[in-house]
Parts: C-alpha cells; sequence; structure tokens
C-alpha cells in the first residue's frame, strides 16, 4: 500500500532505479524517526520546570548528543542521499522543519496501515481530523474504534 506504483514502475523500468529508490525509503524511514525522536527530547526540556540556565546547558547537550547520534546514524544509510547528508550544525531551526514537514510522514503511515480502510476513506477521516481540536488523536481515536 506504501508506495506500491512506484515501486512497481521502477521495477519494471530500471532495476538500478528502483534499488536506489528503496534503499532511500528505508533511509527516510531511518531518518524520520532520528528527528522525531530529537524533537521529543528538546519538547520535553522546553516543558520542564528547570531555570532558564539549566535549559540552556541541557539544550547544548542535547544538540551535541544528536549530533553524535546522526554520525552514528550515517554509517547505517545505504542510500548516497543520506549517506552523504551534512548538517554542520544542529538547531531548532533545523529539528523543527523536519519534524514540521516530514517528521509526522511516519506517524500517518501507521495510522493509516492500522486503520485497514481504502484510501478513499482515509482521506475522508484526514479531512474529518483537520476540524478537530488534534487532529492526530482523532485519527489515531477512529483506528482504535474499528
Amino acid at each position: 500500500r506504501d508506495r506500491e506504483g512506484t515501486k512497481l514502475f521502477l521495477k519494471q523500468r530500471d532495476q538500478e532505479e528502483a534499488k536506489r529508490y528503496l534503499l532511500e525509503l528505508k533511509d527516510k524511514e531511518l531518518f524520520q524517526k532520528f528527528i522525531t525522536k530529537a524533537y521529543q527530547k528538546l519538547e520535553a526540556l522546553y516543558h520542564s520546570s528547570l531555570p532558564r540556565e539549566k535549559k540552556q546547558e541541557r539544550k547544548q547537550q542535547i544538540f551535541e548528543k544528536i549530533q553524535k547520534e546522526f554520525q552514528e546514524l550515517k554509517q547505517h544509510f545505504q542510500s548516497e542521499r543520506y549517506r552523504n547528508a551534512f548538517f554542520p550544525e544542529w538547531n531548532n531551526a533545523l529539528i523543527l522543519s523536519f519534524h514540521r514537514y516530514e517528521g509526522r510522514q511516519a506517524l500517518l503511515k501507521e495510522i493509516f496501515q492500522s486503520s485497514q480502510v481504502s484510501l478513499t476513506e482515509f482521506i475522508q477521516w484526514l479531512k474529518q481530523s483537520a476540524k478537530a481540536k488534534n487532529p492526530w488523536e482523532y485519527l489515531k481515536a477512529l483506528c482504535h474504534d474499528l
């Protein structure tokens, strides 16, 4: 169900391109999980009751750890696109931009797969959830109600 049309098209046209595409999808999923984890660490820090100075200190430690973990993660990437990724400095803006535009794709995929509904019906769920106070919780609740 996940990009099956693209996968089939590439397999029929170009085996090497299909292989590259599949490796990039796997790497993208690893990267998205990494970003989500980093985002959650920072969110927990910002919502903590620590004094401002301690938060700043802890934030610096978190970013140093993120940099180290990313270098380790790069060793597991199988595609050139992700292996060659370079971010000279991790910061709030970088984490937030990745999280906002890509970080929740894994969650959306998980919700869709657990829903066991057609894509057409899932799109209707998305439209309904857009009207909810917390769209993500609304979608999760719909899945659990099945």
